[in-house]
């Protein structure tokens, strides 16, 4: 689907292409100013039902195009690819007819077409609960959260961020009270470096409930509008080395089967290099170790007799959250949430285990 929506959009670019050389252009639409910071774009538009457009080519051929509506208030933030220079069109968002002449966006300056004087850069607002998410940073696992803090690993190292007096909470949820310990989120930080926003991605809640995972399985594109990753929720079905078979899902979530009821999948290979994985287990026993994976062998760094990075399928549920990269194919990121089958946060006294553990796992393939 994803495809065949590109290819419209590519179709489109083209004849726009075609005919802007014979429609007339608004003078009174314009970019007014335009900075482009980590590959998205910021930009304040003279025009009204307008859209930005913006065209990369390669070879000669046009290879990617992105497009946004402008806002009512004239601003347009659009994430875009990594190419060194794009094309700028202003349509008309029902037309699609080109209200301006094109603009020429070339490292991180944009010139009108025919002149060599960039536009002035993007007036950022002053808001100082204004928040970017970064999508090339990497994901935090939250180990605690107060009202004034957020605690957690990322890339194996412990962060801490400031919260804002206002948080945003996009993703799976829109609550707050959804970012509990052992949440994979991304911070939306502000000008400060303080989190103002949560993208969250996954998250068991309190007490661990498995019905609350599996309710959010599916594919999640990035909130922020950008494709280079893509982020899974599912049931780890098998692995084999460094190489995990992912149950395969409908649109819906729900897992497919063939016609004798067997539960397709589909195998998944890790990226080259290290690959920093976390597993969130049920602290039954105490502290779980720090764990590689070699090809098919594990080895602890804490006990003679290595555990398994995944529990038997017999008595776990393993749940994943996965980053995936579109562009390499390949797991960028996993954490693993190992949950026993016949575990019951409410017995007993009625309180649950410690049951996040945060020791960061290093996957060698």
């Amino acid at each position: 689907m994803l495809k065949i929506k590109k290819l419209l959009v590519a179709s489109s670019a083209i004849a726009a292409l075609v005919f802007s050389a014979s429609i007339c252009a608004s003078a009174d639409a314009q970019i007014d100013n335009l900075s482009r910071v980590d590959n998205t774009i910021f930009a304040k538009v003279s025009a009204e039902n307008a859209r930005l457009y913006v065209v990369a080519h390669g070879e000669g051929l046009l290879s990617d195009v992105f497009f946004k509506d402008i806002g009512d208030d004239g601003n347009v933030e659009l994430t875009v690819g990594e190419a060194s220079e794009y094309a700028l069109y202003l349509w008309d968002k029902e037309s699609l007819a080109p209200i301006s002449a094109p603009y020429n966006l070339v490292g991180d300056k944009a010139y009108a077409e025919g002149s060599d004087i960039p536009l002035p850069e993007y007036e950022f607002s002053v808001d100082e609960n204004a928040y970017t998410f970064n999508q090339e940073d990497d994901v935090m696992i939250v180990s605690a959260i107060d009202e004034n803090q957020i605690k957690g690993f990322k890339a194996g190292v412990e962060t801490t961020y400031t919260l804002t007096d206002e948080i945003t909470v996009v993703g799976l949820s829109d609550k707050f009270e959804d970012v509990v310990p052992g949440s994979v989120v991304l911070i939306g930080a502000n000008s400060k470096g303080e989190c103002a926003a949560i993208e969250l991605l996954a998250s068991m809640g309190i007490p661990v409930n498995p019905e609350n995972f599996v309710n959010s399985f599916g594919y999640y594109e990035a909130s922020d509008g950008s494709t280079k990753y893509q982020n899974f929720v599912n049931e780890m079905f098998s692995k084999s080395g460094s190489k995990m078979s992912i149950c395969q899902l409908d649109e819906d979530g729900n897992k497919i089967k063939d016609e004798k009821g067997n539960v397709l999948t589909t195998q998944y290979s890790f990226a080259s290099n290290n690959v920093l994985c976390y597993r969130v287990g049920i602290a039954m026993d105490g502290d779980t170790p720090i764990i590689t994976l070699s090809s098919s062998k594990v080895s602890a760094t804490k006990y003679t007799t290595p555990p398994s990075i995944i529990e038997g399928t017999n008595t776990h549920y393993n749940y994943l959250y996965l980053r995936y990269n579109t562009e390499t194919g390949k797991i960028t990121q996993c954490v693993i949430y190992c949950v026993p089958k016949n575990f019951d946060p409410g017995k007993g006294d009625g309180e649950y285990s410690d049951i996040f553990n945060l020791e960061p796992i290093v996957i060698i393939e």
